[in-house]
């Protein structure tokens, strides 16, 4: 099926000097986990020891699993280079760097598109509550970047090409739920597809879009409503409003292949190794 262009432009060394593809997915999820785990390496206070615990083995069980079990994820799919684009995302919310968030959106967006229902609820988030020199660093960078790797090189050049994009992804669902006796309770994974017909695929795909844009929208409406009644830590908002809006769009996602949840399971370990080390921006940081 046709990809988006950061599904494939990071495997442009492989293919120049060629050499084995897969290296690039090996090498854009370790660099992306390397990444998260810096925090860990500048830590301002005393390591908590059990969450610390609890984050390493809960991480090293997670890759071990795609090595022995599901090895296939490293053969057989790109989602190193997707993980790579979300772990950056959590890693600039947490930061709160705007011109990283929004070239961070565009190369995820440009990967998965499962943020694409987050997208308004977080820009309009900016907007009213931080700075307005916030929102226009997030805004600029994210178009400016869209402009440069999609838009001009790629969309004007053949826009029907990407607009026809999810008509073949549709195409391939009936293929799956045979291939995979999902209708027969054949195939085992996470999401909630098990609870629903083939005949009530297009009811997923509506329920995928709508929970996925009201979620976050809840969230962060519950949160600043408390905030007025109590002292609420708002620190982690806009990470857990992006989070949950990826729990709630492959809670419902028609094709659950193994490999797609593996970006949304890693970018919790994003939380973990910040919490872990100590918040990255201070929790009194509202709008500053």
């Amino acid at each position: 099926m046709p990809y988006l262009p950061m599904m494939w432009l990071p495997f442009l060394p492989a293919a120049i000097f060629d050499f084995d593809f897969r290296w690039i997915t090996v090498f854009f999820q370790l660099l992306s986990v390397a990444v998260i785990m810096t925090p860990l390496v500048k830590i301002r206070k005393s390591i908590l020891l059990i969450p610390a615990i609890l984050a390493g083995a809960g991480l090293f069980l997670f890759l071990n699993y795609f090595l022995y079990k599901r090895y296939d994820y490293w053969g057989m799919t790109e989602e190193g280079v997707v993980v790579c684009f979300y772990l950056l995302l959590g890693f600039a919310l947490l930061r709160k760097n705007y011109w990283l968030i929004g070239l961070a959106i565009t190369v995820c967006t440009l990967s998965r598109y499962s943020l694409v229902m987050w997208l308004p609820v977080y820009f309009i988030f900016v907007m009213v509550i931080r700075p307005r020199q916030d929102f226009w660093k997030l805004l600029v960078s994210s178009g400016a970047s869209m402009l440069a790797l999609f838009i001009i090189p790629f969309f004007i050049r053949d826009p029907l090409y990407f607009i026809h994009i999810p008509d073949s992804y549709m195409k391939l669902k009936k293929h799956f739920w045979d291939v995979c006796g999902v209708a027969d309770h054949q195939f085992y994974n996470v999401g909630l597809f098990k609870f629903f017909s083939f005949e009530q695929v297009h009811t997923m795909f509506v329920l995928e879009l709508l929970t996925s844009f009201l979620a976050p929208v809840i969230l962060i409406l519950t949160v600043k409503w408390l905030a007025k009644k109590t002292e609420v830590n708002e620190q982690y908002l806009g990470f857990a409003s992006l989070k949950i809006s990826l729990i709630f769009f492959f809670a419902f996602i028609q094709i659950p292949y193994v490999y797609v949840f593996v970006p949304i399971t890693l970018l919790s370990y994003v939380l973990l190794f910040d919490y872990v080390a100590g918040p990255a921006v201070a929790v009194n940081d509202t709008k500053a």
